[in-house]
């Protein structure tokens, strides 16, 4: 399974998704966000294409969160990583894609 891992300094949520795009493509998914020596979002690659989305949780309390989620799985999200993006808090889905 191969890892990669970019530094998360985006300025807004459309450099994240644009960053999100890009490495689906490449059969990345995102596995974690998170602070080390910076913000970093770590992808991996494990054979199977898969299409994420960000949505904003920045004061979000427990019971919208799980409304959010609720509504979201069942198209088949699921979280895989929350942590900063700018000045908020973003939770970011992903659904695996079925190839025809």
């Amino acid at each position: 399974m191969l890892h990669t891992i970019i530094p998360a300094e985006f300025t807004n949520r459309q450099e994240l998704e644009e960053a999100l795009t890009t490495h689906e493509n490449e059969g990345l998914a995102v596995v974690a966000l998170g602070e080390t020596a910076g913000r970093r979002l770590f992808f991996c690659k494990d054979g199977h294409r898969y299409q994420h989305q960000v949505v904003a949780v920045t004061g979000r309390d427990d019971e919208t969160l799980t409304k959010i989620l609720y509504q979201r799985e069942h198209e088949g999200w699921r979280v895989c990583a929350v942590g900063p993006c700018c000045e908020a808090t973003v939770m970011i889905l992903r659904r695996e894609v079925q190839e025809d």
